[in-house]
Formats: C-alpha cells, structure tokens, sequence
C-alpha cells in the first residue's frame, strides 16, 4: 500500500480497520476539544501510547529571561513491559 493512499483515507475519515492495525506507538490528542489531561488507555499490542492536551500560551524560561511561549498542557505515556 503507497503512503499517499492511506493519508487520504485518513483524512476523508474512512480508513479500515487493516489500516489502523499493528501499531507499537500511539499519539492520542484530545486538546483540539479544549481538553487539558486526561488518561489514555493504552492498547494490546502496543507498547507505549502518549496523551496530549491542549496547547496555551504560558510564561517559560528561555536564556535567562522569562517569555510567553505556546506550550501543550501536561501529558502522559504509559509505556508497557518490554
């Protein structure tokens, strides 16, 4: 299968279920609903999955002085025994 063919599936929505299988790495992001953290739940047999939130302006400290930079909220990685 070329990867141009299942990008485009991935972005009408309609991949199938062959396409969503045998994974090791999952990246869940629900920030784009206005979620801050939440507790992913990882899937047999992956071995890792990373939870994202959203992104916010915050101050941040870069070379000594204090900006505001857009930085994703807290998040979490459940990794499984390897």
């Amino acid at each position: 299968m070329k990867s141009a063919e299942l990008v485009e599936r991935a972005r009408a929505g309609k991949p199938s279920l062959a396409d969503l299988e045998g994974g090791t790495f999952t990246l869940t992001n629900l920030g784009m609903f206005g979620v801050d953290q939440f507790q992913a739940i990882i899937n047999a047999p992956q071995a890792a999955i990373l939870a994202v939130g959203r992104v916010r302006e915050r101050p941040v400290a870069v070379s000594g002085a204090v900006v505001i930079r857009p930085t994703p909220e807290e998040s979490t990685c459940q990794i499984t025994g390897v």
